[in-house]
């Protein structure tokens, strides 16, 4: 498969994020081009927006179900995948399908490039492509992982927290930073100058937080052998899911190691 579950979310965000911002502003200049530039027998500048709006909605719906209908996600990515789904539903079949630009003309263009799948799966075609069907996929793929345990989301606590020492620290492993600059062959104190320079602390006290922690010594900087670690790491897993922080694999196999689960 020649697309990933984080190219598919990045791609899901930026299409509702242009789409939320950007396309009424389009809408009006599209329509003062047509009246100062479009040609006699031109295609109409504002069709051929609204072709393309459909096209890019139309795809990224197809490829995001795809993903979750053949379980290449990990856990942590199928809420995200779930919620980007209902609001790119939401844009095509809520929105443009019931307002003034609703069109068919996008049908007529768009072209399957079935290489760029497994060859038993492949896009739901156009002429399929309706409301109630949509519908109906999305909350068979909601029911199916609907039993898969999701992290509790605490809707403005984090101001309690985010300043912590160990959250910094936990964050910085959760979203892989730290062990890609141990890759790189960063010493401790080179990483904690370059993550934690701009902190409420200098940076040097991060250093042993990122020593122990690197070395699993039992010690209360270690943040996976802390008295109440999984209450704070699930903290950091919960923001990290909120906030569409991918998740370093690695994390969640040293929370493993030390019995925590989320």
């Amino acid at each position: 498969m020649s697309f990933t579950c984080n190219k598919i979310k990045k791609e899901n965000d930026k299409i509702i994020s242009d789409f939320e911002k950007n396309f009424e502003k389009n809408i009006a200049r599209y329509e003062l081009e047509n009246t100062k530039y479009r040609q006699e027998g031109e295609l109409d500048y504002v069709d051929s927006y609204v072709a393309t709006i459909y096209s890019n909605l139309y795809v990224q719906i197809n490829q995001t179900i795809i993903l979750l209908d053949i379980k290449k996600c990990a856990i942590i990515e199928i809420p995200i995948l779930i919620k980007q789904l209902k609001e790119l539903y939401k844009l095509f079949f809520d929105y443009l399908e019931k307002s003034k630009y609703k069109s068919d003309y996008w049908k007529l263009f768009e072209i399957q490039d079935q290489q760029n799948f497994d060859y038993e799966y492949s896009f739901i075609e156009p002429e399929y492509f309706y409301k109630d069907y949509i519908f109906d996929l999305i909350c068979r793929l909601d029911k199916d992982f609907s039993t898969i345990p999701m992290p509790n989301r605490k809707v403005k606590d984090h101001e309690n927290y985010i300043n912590e020492t160990w959250f910094e620290i936990g964050l910085e492993f959760a979203n892989g930073n730290i062990d890609k600059l141990v890759k790189e062959g960063k010493s401790q104190v080179e990483i904690a100058n370059i993550l934690f320079k701009n902190k409420k602390i200098k940076p040097s006290s991060y250093r042993p937080w990122v020593n122990y922690t690197i070395t699993k010594a039992h010690n209360d900087k270690n943040i996976f052998s802390r008295s109440n670690s999984e209450d704070e790491l699930k903290k950091v897993y919960d923001y990290c899911i909120e906030n569409n922080i991918d998740i370093a694999p690695k994390f969640i196999a040293d929370c493993s190691q030390y019995g925590i689960k989320f």
